[in-house]
C-alpha cells in the first residue's frame, strides 16, 4: 500500500485514486472540446455550462419528481445534447462568416445564459449534498479512504463513456462521416457529406458528454457557483485539450487524468491553495512553446465589426457636424458628472464599477478589436494593478502606487501574451483564462501582492461639499479616469501603430512580408491593453473600503470582454455602452434570475444579428444624422483636402541584390516539395519561374522569403546568409514578396495599405501615439505618390476588400515597390485577371525594373507573357530544377514539355 507525504502533499493510494477518478471526468470534458474543435476549428467556452444546464434537469427529475436516476440521466444527456446543438445552430452557425474571436465570445454569453438557466431550473439542487448520486454504484475501501458511490461512478462510467465515443468514431458510419468532414470539409462535400450537419452532430455529442461529466462531478463537490462550474471546471478540460493541441484524444485524456491526480494531491495541503491553477498555466504555456506548427492564419471578416465604416470626408469635415458632435460630447460629460448630486452612496459605487468595467473593456478594444487576439485575463491584469496601487500607495505615495500599478499590469499582459503568441490561434484565450484563474485563486492571496492589504486610500478634498473619499465624490475621479482612458484609446486608434496592429490582425503573413514583426506587434498590443486595464483596475480597487481576492472573480474578465463585444469592438464608445448594458442594468434594476437569463439571451441575439454591437446600432443613427446635417451646412467643404506637403521618402537602395539558392531541400514528412535546388540570380536580373502545379515553385518562394525553413541548404542574398532569419527580418533586409491570393488587409484602405508597406523605410513608433516623432504626413505624401504612379488615385480611400481582383493585384505590386526592396518575389501577379489587364501588369513590372533596378523573380503560368518580361526562365518539376536559360530554349526543352504534358 502506497503511503507517502512529500512537501506536505498526501500521496497515499486513496488520494491518488480519487484524483484518477476526477481526472477521468475532466477527460470527458476535454474529449468534447477536442471533438468540437476538430469539426469546427472552434473553442466552445460554453462547454461546461451546457453540462451544468443538462445536469440541472437530472437533479429536478430525481429530487422533485422521483424519476429513477438512470432514466433521468438519459433525459439530462438528451437535454445537454439539445443545448449543444442549439449553441451551434443559434450562435456558432449564424456567425460563421465572423472572426472566430467574435464567435468564441458569443459562447461566453451562452455560458452565462446556461449557468443562470441551470440555477433557475434547480436553485437548490446543484450542490454536492443535494445533487443525487448515481444509483447502483458500489462503495469500497482504498487504504483508509472510503470511495463513495459518486467517485465509484466516475471510475466506472467515465472510461465506459470514452470507450463508447472511440467505438462510435472508429466503427460506425456516423463516426466515419464526422471524422471525414472534420478532416477536410471540401473533400467530404464531394462525396455527399454535409460538413455543417456533421459539425452539428459533434456539438450535440459534446453537449451530452459535458452533461455526463458535470453530473458525475457535482456529487463530489460542495457548493456549486457560476465560477466553479463555469471557468474553473472548463479550464480543466481546456488545459488538457490545449496540451493535446486540440487534436489528439489520447493526449487530452492523459493530460486530464494528470490534472485530476495533481489537483487531488495538492488539495491535501492547505498551503497549496491555488497552486493547481499555476501548474495548469505553466503546462499550457509549455505546450504552446513546444508546438512547432505554424499554420496559415485565416483572413477573417473583421470589417463586419464596424472598424472599416467611414463617413465621406465632406461629412466628417462639415463645421456643423463637428459643432453638433462637440455639443453632444459636452452634454454627455455634464450629465455624467452630475450623478453624485442625485445618487446615493451605493448607487455612486455601482456607477463607479460600471466605469471601471468600461475602462477594462477599452483594453479589449485594443487587444481584440485592433490586435485580433482573445484575452480573458484583462480583469486579472486590472487586479494586479489594483493590488500594487493599494499596497505600494499606502507604503509610499498614492500617485506612485497608481503609476507602478498601471505599469505592472502592462508588463504582466505582455509576459502572458509572449508564449501564447508563439503559435497563433486559440491558445491565447486558454492561456489568459488560466492566468485569470491564477490571479484570483493564487496571486491575490499572497501576502506580497494583496493578502491582508491596507484599506484602499482615496485623495482628500471635495466639490460643493461632496468629499472625494466618499463614494459619490470618488465617482468624479473614476469619471476623470474614464475620460483619460477614452482619450488614450482614441490616440492609439488614430496612430500609425494601430494601422500596423490592424494589418497583423487582418493578414499576419502579408504583414510579415512587409517587414512587420507580427508577434512583437501583437505583444505590444497586449501590453498597451494591459496598461489600459491597469487604469481600470486602479479605479476599481480604490472604489472599495476593503479589497480582497473575491473582488476580482474570473467572471469579471469575461464581463470585460463581453462588454466590449456587445458594445462594439469597432468603436471606442462600445465598451461604455456594453458596460452600461451588462452591469448597469443589473445594478440599478435588480432583475430576477430569469430576467438575467433573458438579458444574456437578448445580447446574444443582438450579437448574431448585428456583429458591430450596440455601437453599430447607435452609429447607424449617428451617421444618418451627420449626413443630414452636412447636407444642410452652408459651410460644408465641397472637395476633400489635399494631403499635406511632406519631404519624400529616404533614398532607396540603388539596384538589386544577387540571390543564391544553395542545395536547398524541403521535406514535409514523406513528401519532398523542393529537392536539392541550386540557383543563382544576378543583381537586377528578371527571372521567370515556371512549372506545372505542384512543381515546388511557391514552396521555393516560401524558402527564400523565410515562411518555410529548409530541411537542408542555405539562402544567400547580397552575400548574406538569410537561412535562419524570419520573414519580417528578411523583408527589412530588402526581400519583398507577394502571394498567390492578393487578399492584403480587408479593412484597410488602399492608402493605408501602401502606408503599411512603408514600415521598412518609415517604421511607426510608440511615441507617435502622443505626437512625438510624428512622420505620418511624410508617409501619407509618399503613399499618395506611389498610388498616383500606379494609377490607383480613384481607389485611394477604398477598402481593399471592395476592390476587383485586377486592382487588388496592382495594389499588391504597388506595396511591393513601396517597400523599396532589392529583391522582389512575385507569386502569380496576373492570376485571376483578364489577359489585357495582365499585359498592363507585366508592362508595369518592366517599368519598375527599369526605374529601380531591383532583382525580380516571377512565378507565372502564362509563359508567353513571362517570356516578354524576363531575361531567362527557370523550369521546375516535382521539386527540382529541370531547365534554366533563355525563354525560347527552356520552353522547347523536352523535359519541360514532358512535365507540362505529363
Amino acid at each position: 500500500m502506497i503511503a507517502l507525504t512529500v512537501a506536505g502533499v498526501d500521496l497515499t493510494a486513496g488520494v491518488l485514486a480519487l484524483g484518477l477518478f476526477s481526472g477521468m471526468t475532466y477527460a470527458m470534458l476535454a474529449a468534447g472540446l477536442v471533438l468540437v474543435y476538430r469539426s469546427s476549428r472552434f473553442i466552445n467556452f460554453a462547454h461546461s455550462a451546457v453540462g451544468l444546464f443538462g445536469a440541472a434537469f437530472l437533479s429536478v427529475a430525481v429530487s422533485d419528481y422521483g424519476v429513477p436516476y438512470w432514466a433521468a440521466a438519459v433525459f439530462a444527456v438528451l437535454v445537454g445534447m439539445g443545448a449543444g446543438s442549439a449553441t451551434h445552430a443559434m450562435v456558432v452557425r449564424p456567425l460563421a462568416g465572423a472572426p472566430k474571436v467574435l464567435s468564441m465570445v458569443a459562447t461566453l454569453g451562452a455560458s452565462t445564459f446556461f449557468v443562470v438557466m441551470a440555477l433557475a431550473v434547480s436553485p437548490d439542487g446543484l450542490s454536492g449534498l443535494a445533487f443525487p448520486e448515481p444509483a447502483g454504484m458500489p462503495t469500497f475501501e482504498i487504504g483508509e479512504l472510503t470511495v463513495t458511490r459518486a467517485y465509484a461512478a466516475q471510475a466506472i462510467i467515465s472510461p465506459v463513456a470514452m470507450l463508447a465515443l472511440g467505438w462510435l468514431l472508429a466503427r460506425t458510419a456516423t463516426g466515419r462521416a464526422i471524422r471525414a468532414a472534420a478532416s477536410n470539409a471540401d473533400t467530404a462535400a464531394t462525396i455527399g457529406l454535409d460538413a455543417d450537419r456533421m459539425a452539428a452532430r459533434t456539438w450535440a455529442m459534446a453537449g451530452g458528454f459535458a452533461t455526463l461529466a458535470v453530473a458525475l462531478t457535482i456529487p463530489t463537490r460542495g457548493v456549486v457557483t457560476p465560477e466553479s462550474f463555469g471557468p474553473e471546471l472548463l479550464l480543466r478540460g481546456l488545459a488538457a485539450a490545449a496540451i493535446a493541441r486540440f487534436t489528439g484524444f489520447g493526449v487530452a485524456i492523459a493530460a486530464a487524468i494528470g490534472i485530476g491526480v495533481v489537483e487531488q494531491a495538492l488539495a491535501t495541503n492547505p498551503d497549496a491553495n491555488g497552486l493547481i491553477e499555476v501548474l495548469i498555466l505553466v503546462a499550457v504555456c509549455l505546450a504552446v512553446l513546444a508546438d512547432r506548427r505554424r499554420g496559415r492564419a485565416a483572413v477573417e471578416s473583421w470589417g463586419m465589426l464596424g472598424s472599416a465604416a467611414r463617413l465621406p470626408d465632406a461629412v466628417r469635415r462639415s463645421p456643423l457636424v463637428r459643432r453638433v458632435a462637440r455639443i453632444g460630447a459636452v452634454a454627455a460629460v455634464v450629465i455624467a458628472a452630475s450623478v453624485p448630486w442625485f445618487a446615493s452612496g451605493s448607487q455612486a459605487l455601482d456607477a463607479t464599477i460600471v466605469i471601471a468595467l468600461a475602462v477594462v473593456g477599452l483594453s479589449v478594444t485594443v487587444v481584440t478589436g485592433l490586435g485580433g487576439q482573445l484575452s480573458l485575463a484583462q480583469f486579472g491584469f486590472a487586479a494586479i494593478a489594483a493590488a500594487v496601487s493599494v499596497r505600494l500607495g499606502s507604503a509610499t505615495h498614492p500617485v506612485l502606487g497608481v503609476v507602478v500599478g498601471i505599469v505592472s499590469a502592462g508588463v504582466a499582459a505582455a509576459l502572458v501574451a509572449i508564449p501564447a503568441l508563439r503559435v497563433r490561434g486559440p491558445q491565447l484565450g486558454v492561456a489568459t483564462l488560466s492566468f485569470s484563474l491564477v490571479t484570483s485563486s493564487f496571486l491575490l492571496n499572497r501576502d506580497w501582492l494583496l493578502g491582508d492589504s491596507p484599506a484602499p486610500a482615496r485623495p482628500g478634498g471635495s466639490i460643493n461639499g461632496i468629499a472625494f473619499d466618499d463614494s459619490r465624490g470618488y465617482y468624479w475621479l473614476a469619471l476623470a479616469g474614464l475620460l483619460v482612458a477614452l482619450g488614450f484609446t482614441v490616440a492609439v486608434r488614430r496612430s500609425p501603430i494601430a494601422r500596423v496592429f490592424v494589418a497583423v490582425r487582418d493578414n499576419d503573413e502579408a504583414a510579415r512580408a512587409m517587414s512587420i514583426p507580427a508577434t512583437r506587434r501583437a505583444v505590444l498590443a497586449a501590453a498597451i491593453g494591459g496598461l489600459i486595464a491597469g487604469l481600470g483596475g486602479v479605479i476599481y480597487g480604490h472604489a472599495f473600503t476593503t479589497l480582497a481576492a473575491a473582488n476580482f472573480p474570473v467572471s469579471a474578465s469575461i464581463d470585460a470582454v463581453t462588454a466590449a463585444v456587445v458594445g462594439g469592438l469597432g468603436s471606442v464608445a462600445g465598451p461604455l455602452l456594453g458596460a452600461l448594458y451588462l452591469r448597469g442594468i443589473p445594478a440599478f434594476f435588480s432583475p430576477t434570475a430569469e430576467a438575467l437569463a433573458g438579458l444574456s439571451a437578448s445580447w446574444l441575439i443582438l450579437l448574431v444579428s448585428k456583429p458591430s454591437g450596440l455601437a453599430g446600432l447607435v452609429g447607424s443613427l449617428r451617421d444618418k444624422l451627420a449626413r443630414w446635417l452636412a447636407a444642410r451646412d452652408p459651410a460644408r467643404p465641397t472637395t476633400s483636402l489635399e494631403p499635406p506637403a511632406a519631404e519624400a521618402l529616404p533614398a532607396a537602395a540603388t539596384g538589386g541584390a544577387p540571390v543564391e539558392v544553395r542545395g536547398v531541400s524541403r521535406r514535409f514528412g514523406a513528401v519532398t516539395a523542393v529537392d536539392d535546388v541550386t540557383l543563382t540570380i544576378d543583381a537586377g536580373e528578371i527571372v521567370g519561374l515556371i512549372g506545372p502545379n505542384g512543381a515546388g515553385k511557391t514552396t521555393l518562394f516560401e524558402l527564400i522569403s523565410g515562411f518555410v525553413t529548409p530541411t537542408s541548404g542555405s539562402i544567400i542574398v547580397d552575400g548574406r546568409d538569410l537561412t535562419g532569419l524570419s520573414p519580417d527580418a528578411r523583408a527589412r533586409l530588402g526581400v519583398s514578396r507577394t502571394f498567390q491570393s492578393a487578399l492584403l488587409y480587408p479593412t484597410l484602405t488602399v492608402a493605408e495599405t501602401v502606408m503599411v508597406a512603408m514600415e521598412r523605410s518609415l517604421p511607426s513608433s510608440l511615441g507617435e501615439i502622443v505626437g512625438a516623432g510624428d512622420r505620418e504626413a511624410q508617409r501619407r505624401a509618399a503613399a499618395i505618390a506611389v498610388i498616383t504612379e500606379f494609377g490607383l488615385d480613384a481607389f485611394a480611400n477604398t477598402v481593399t476588400a471592395d476592390l476587383p481582383t485586377g486592382t487588388r493585384r496592382t495594389v499588391e505590386l504597388a506595396c511591393a515597390v513601396a517597400q523599396r526592396p532589392q529583391v522582389m518575389l512575385l507569386d502569380e501577379p496576373t492570376a485571376g485577371v483578364p489577359r489585357d489587364e495582365a499585359a498592363r501588369i507585366i508592362e508595369r513590372l518592366r517599368q519598375v525594373s527599369r526605374r529601380t533596378g531591383a532583382t525580380i523573380v516571377v512565378i507565372e503560368h502564362d509563359t508567353a507573357l513571362l517570356a516578354s518580361l524576363c531575361d531567362r526562365l527557370v523550369a521546375m518539376h516535382v521539386g527540382a530544377v529541370i531547365a534554366d536559360g533563355p525563354a525560347a530554349a527552356v520552353q522547347a526543352d523536352p523535359a519541360v514539355v514532358g512535365a507540362y504534358l505529363g
